[in-house]
């Protein structure tokens, strides 16, 4: 720091005499300890043990230095996996022991307490400048790795028992070329020589072999540069009287480094003297060393601070007097009444150039006289010689006192600074095209104008006269980057340290402010180029009086010093005294109490650009809000439509206890609780700033918000059960908002299938947190469709698995009603199977197509189930052949069928335009058509036989049924034209070994036998019908034939539908038999 306040003091004082002074043999060169620790640095956070020599996982520190130090080229660097044995090593190749560590030093840990050789020396780092240290086997959380650690605080990271016992040793490489030197103070053995005396310089550095200095005169130009010792001396003589500044150069052959510079006068004992123009000074009493300082515009001794109120402008004017200004109010040394008595008040007052403003200087015996022109027999003097603070500052005649001699010790790095506010917010401007200056995250640089929050700054005076500078986009401050003071240095903002690179003086310019960072006073705020486009930086650069570095400090009076407390975020608004919650009423802001509405506490924060929040509602949507946009006290704050006017605009600022919140369209009026008040029901609303509590709240930020009080609502409350999973779709409402699931909630499902009580749990994410649960129900299914089978007898039989509740199945009255086509079938009749009731609708082969309606009525009312054909059924088979093995095995059939339907339907002219075999591929259908006519009569050899006639019948041939069921019909003549019931009586007919049902009719002079339900695997069967005379066994009669018979018969009858049809028919009675033998293995 002290560097950068000598370069830039020099350029305060005068920017004509800026000379470095490096004496001219200094070549600056490479530096192995830059290498070094340049390398270190590079492997921050490295945990790779193994890259360093193969270092065991358990002490690596050494193999670490060592890699390093090969990777530098540093031979002095004894490598070694052991601590001590480098130690040992560097000691034999020369390294110093050093006490004052700086850049590129190896430390070493050396523990006092252990006994072992290996304990004692437990750790090695390399040094990264005078405090931080590049260790190797780091332990951080667990893990070991390479870390920056304090070398002088660095005993809790180590993980040794000892801690306490650690001590440090420094040895500094031989480096192949030095590190640059140091300095720790520059002083002289006084501040006022006569001409007759010496002065004599001094200088503490370390690492220099050589010395140069420098001596200006303020106002004037160089007088001395030449190369020197660490000591120098000066004939006073030779540089004549006058107000100095000097600094020396300390250097060697890696580079050089400046001191501060100290001041100091030389005159003539006993003549008024000239010590310079337009210099800043502390004003000294000499023999206690006290500060005369400006207390509330009055002169006492004050503490020596650094304060403002301690520096004091000294201008010489033409008399050869000088007027004193106070840097802390711009006020001047002035002698009370312009009176010369003594005991008159010295205090400062505004300018007005007499002579009790204007002092004289002259030489004492240990110091310097300040005598007033209005009174040149007195002087300034300390009330009774004290030293005490507050001790007060008067006129009394000229005594050569201790009381009345005074140091003026002038501070040439401090700028004629201005005040010009103690705190106020302010935009600043550069004047020449009154372009912006903004913060654009955390960088300035020129910007628009609009208003953003982005272009409004806190300016808050500090007591040295400096101010700091916040931005209230961010509350970020005004900074110098880096602490640097080089030209082009980088100006941001950043959190605020209080160091000088965020203290900024303020000085008049030719047209505008000048802005100077305390950390560099010779330079100045400045924008690249002098340029006006957005987006052109800031930066700092020598003072030149150039446009780029004059701006106008715009105060903004209506801009309260609003904070920035985050940009989107919900919280309650809490009364800070009592704790009372201000809630939305609908519509007015009232104090809330117990049992208010779901959301009415809960705001909505939203940051504006500007700087201000919208403060939305959460319990209905709508915005705070000060009616009819009044700007007078009293005007009442409710809630409202979102309209973005400066009335929905509020600033939020810091209070004494709380946050205080401001509209922007009355910056005069703040949020204020009548009268103070707690209770319910009280109303808020806008009154003069008055700090008490009724005006400051906490914005008490809510984390998460609870579900626990969100309205749920479900699409259905109410299911029927089907053996599924319900699911009902979940809206959740938190005040108005409409909550988004996976977003703000998640949802889980429980007790969801079976009969009973079901929930939904809805579980916050993001900004909701909690659960709230919500109940639905399923109620035992009244009927439940459980499934579907087709079973082939001489029809096909549809069957449906039904699950019933209790009271339907125990309801005697209860039935299914299958509507096929315009058949209908009433069935009660039903079976069990698994647990399910099977009822089975008959369905003709012609109509395997048609949709199966099935209807279950209960109690006078009908409930229709389903919709299913032995079509859907038989498809399911075929398509997903390749999905189940029993589907595979079915796939012939079920295909066989579809060809049969189809056949049966083009033959009875049924639905022709809608063949149910559809679906199956053309391969699949020409199958039956490629069967040869004469192959399938050559494939039944089965023959008709048996007493084909007696006195009552004669046999005359059979035929088959395909409609409403598959039949065979035995046709015989009725020679006495006997009635059913006289044949009942006679005869007694049955089919031989087979339980299928047979019926009889006569039409006319015929009688018909038929057999019905004939399964597809019993067409190639023989069927034998009895017909038995019960007195006259001689007049019984038998007939033997086969289903087949007639197919092939029908092959010779020249119908070809009729041909396709038995085609089918023989076709799928084939495929039956081999399913049949595959299901029978």
């Amino acid at each position: 720091m002290k560097r950068i306040f000598s370069v830039l003091m020099s350029i305060v004082i005068v920017l004509s005499c800026v000379v470095f002074i490096m004496p001219p043999n200094i070549v600056l060169a490479a530096n192995n300890a830059d290498d070094i620790v340049s390398i270190a640095r590079g492997e921050l956070g490295s945990t790779n043990y193994s890259k360093y020599y193969g270092g065991n996982k358990g002490a690596w520190c050494a193999d670490f230095v060592s890699w390093c130090a090969q990777q530098a080229g540093v031979d002095s660097i004894a490598k070694s996996s052991s601590c001590y044995n480098m130690y040992i090593g560097m000691k034999n190749n020369g390294c110093q022991e050093v006490s004052s560590p700086q850049k590129g030093d190896i430390v070493f840990f050396y523990c006092t307490k252990c006994s072992s050789t290996a304990g004692k020396w437990c750790h090695v780092g390399i040094m990264e400048d005078s405090k931080y240290s590049i260790e190797g086997n780091r332990w951080s959380n667990g893990v070991s790795k390479v870390e920056r650690g304090n070398s002088y605080s660095h005993n809790g990271d180590l993980g040794y028992k000892h801690r306490d016992g650690i001590v440090r040793k420094y040895l500094r490489p031989k480096y192949s070329v030095p590190n640059p030197p140091t300095y720790s103070n520059f002083w002289i053995d006084g501040n006022f020589y006569d001409l007759s005396e010496t002065i004599t310089f001094n200088v503490t550095a370390s690492g220099a072999d050589r010395f140069a200095i420098g001596i200006d005169k303020i106002g004037g130009a160089r007088v001395v540069t030449e190369g020197c010792g660490s000591t120098y001396s000066i004939s006073a003589n030779r540089l004549g009287t006058g107000n100095y500044s000097a600094y020396m150069s300390v250097a060697n052959s890696a580079g050089y480094v400046d001191t501060y510079r100290v001041g100091f006068i030389v005159a003539e004992k006993n003549k008024y003297l000239d010590i310079g123009n337009n210099l800043i000074a502390n004003i000294i009493k000499v023999d206690s060393w006290s500060h005369v300082v400006n207390k509330n515009s009055n002169a006492c001794i004050g503490n020596e601070v650094g304060n403002a109120n301690e520096y004091w402008f000294f201008q010489r004017q033409d008399d050869g007097s000088y007027t004193i200004r106070s840097m802390e109010d711009g006020k001047y040394l002035d002698v009370s009444e312009a009176g010369n008595r003594d005991g008159l008040n010295v205090y400062c007052y505004d300018y007005t150039g007499a002579d009790n403003q204007r002092w004289f200087i002259k030489q004492g015996t240990n110091g310097l006289i300040l005598v007033p022109k209005c009174a040149i027999n007195s002087c300034l003097d300390i009330s009774n010689g004290g030293s005490a603070v507050d001790t007060n500052a008067q006129l009394w005649t000229q005594a050569g006192v201790a009381a009345q001699e005074f140091s003026i010790y002038n501070h040439p790095e401090v700028p004629d600074f201005i005040r010009c506010g103690d705190n106020f917010i302010a935009n600043i401007i550069k004047v020449d095209t009154w372009s912006s200056m903004v913060n654009n995250n955390s960088n300035a640089e020129i910007g628009k104008e609009e208003g953003n929050a982005n272009e409004y700054y806190e300016f808050t005076r500090q007591s040295d006269g400096a101010y700091i500078i916040k931005s209230l986009e961010d509350g970020k401050y005004l900074d110098v980057s880096d602490g640097g003071n080089k030209n082009g240095q980088n100006v941001g903002f950043s959190d605020y340290t209080g160091e000088n690179n965020q203290r900024w003086y303020i000085k008049n310019g030719s047209s505008g402010k000048i802005l100077i960072p305390k950390n560099a006073t010779g330079s100045c705020l400045d924008i690249s180029n002098n340029g006006s486009a957005v987006g052109t930086n800031a930066q700092i650069w020598a003072q030149a009086g150039v446009a780029a570095q004059e701006f106008s400090i715009y105060t903004q009076s209506k801009i309260p010093n609003f904070i920035n407390f985050g940009d989107d975020f919900y919280a309650n608004i809490i009364k800070a005294s009592t704790w009372s919650t201000l809630v939305n009423k609908n519509p007015n802001l009232e104090v809330g109490g117990e049992g208010e509405a779901e959301g009415s506490d809960i705001w909505h924060f939203r940051r504006m650009k500007d700087g201000t929040y919208t403060i939305q509602s959460l319990f209905d949507g709508k915005y705070l809000d000060v009616e009819k946009f009044s700007d007078q006290k009293g005007a009442n704050v409710y809630c409202y439509d979102y309209t973005g006017d400066s009335n929905q605009r509020w600033y939020l600022t810091l209070g004494k206890n709380g946050k205080v919140l401001i509209p922007k369209n009355a910056t005069g009026l703040c949020l204020d609780v009548s009268n103070d008040g707690s209770d319910a029901g009280t109303n808020a609303q806008l009154w003069e700033p008055n700090g008490t509590t009724a005006q400051e709240f906490n914005v008490y930020k809510e984390d998460t918000i609870k579900l626990g009080t969100a309205n749920v609502t479900l699409s259905n409350n109410n299911y029927i059960y089907d053996g599924k999973e319900k699911k009902p779709d979940v809206t959740v409402k938190y005040g108005y908002a409409t909550l988004q699931q996976g977003t703000d909630y998640t949802v889980e499902y429980s007790n969801n299938v079976k009969a009973g009580t079901a929930t939904v749990t809805i579980k916050g994410t993001g900004i909701y947190s909690g659960t709230v649960s919500k109940n639905f129900e399923i109620k035992e299914a009244l009927y439940t469709v459980y499934g579907y089978q087709v079973v082939i007898n001489g029809n096909f039989d549809l069957k449906y698995y039904i699950d019933l509740s209790k009271e339907a199945a125990n309801d005697t009255d209860a039935y299914i009603e299958f509507k096929v086509g315009d058949r209908v079938q009433k069935v009660k009749q039903r079976e069990t199977s698994n647990g399910h009731y099977v009822y089975t609708c008959e369905v003709p082969v012609a109509q395997i197509g048609d949709k199966v309606t099935a209807t279950l009525y209960y109690k006078d009312k009908s409930y229709v189930l389903t919709q299913y054909s032995v079509k859907d059924y038989l498809n399911a088979i075929v398509q997903n052949k390749d999905k189940k093995e029993e589907y595979c095995k079915a796939t012939d059939i079920a295909s066989a069928i579809l060809n049969y339907g189809a056949r049966a339907q083009l033959y009875f002219g049924y639905k022709t335009d809608s063949l149910v075999n559809s679906a199956l591929s053309d391969a699949e259908i020409k199958k039956v058509d490629s069967i040869l006519v004469q192959d399938i009569k050559n494939a039944i050899t089965n023959m008709e036989s048996g007493n084909l006639e007696n006195n009552d019948f004669k046999y005359y041939g059979a035929s088959l049924v395909c409609k409403s069921d598959t039949g065979m019909k035995l046709y015989f003549e009725n020679k006495n034209s006997l009635s059913l019931k006289e044949i009942e009586k006679k005869y007694d007919i049955s089919v031989k070994d087979c339980k299928k049902q047979v019926s009889k009719s006569i039409n006319g002079n015929m009688i018909c036998i038929t057999i019905n339900d004939l399964n597809a695997t019993e067409l190639d069967d023989n069927f034998v019908v009895q017909i038995t005379n019960k007195q006259n066994s001689s007049q019984s009669m038998s007939v033997s034939t086969s289903p087949y018979i007639y197919i092939k018969k029908s092959m010779d009858l020249g119908n070809a539908k009729l041909i396709n049809l038995s085609k089918a028919m023989y076709w799928y009675s084939q495929k039956a038999m081999e399913y049949s033998k595959t299901e029978n293995r």
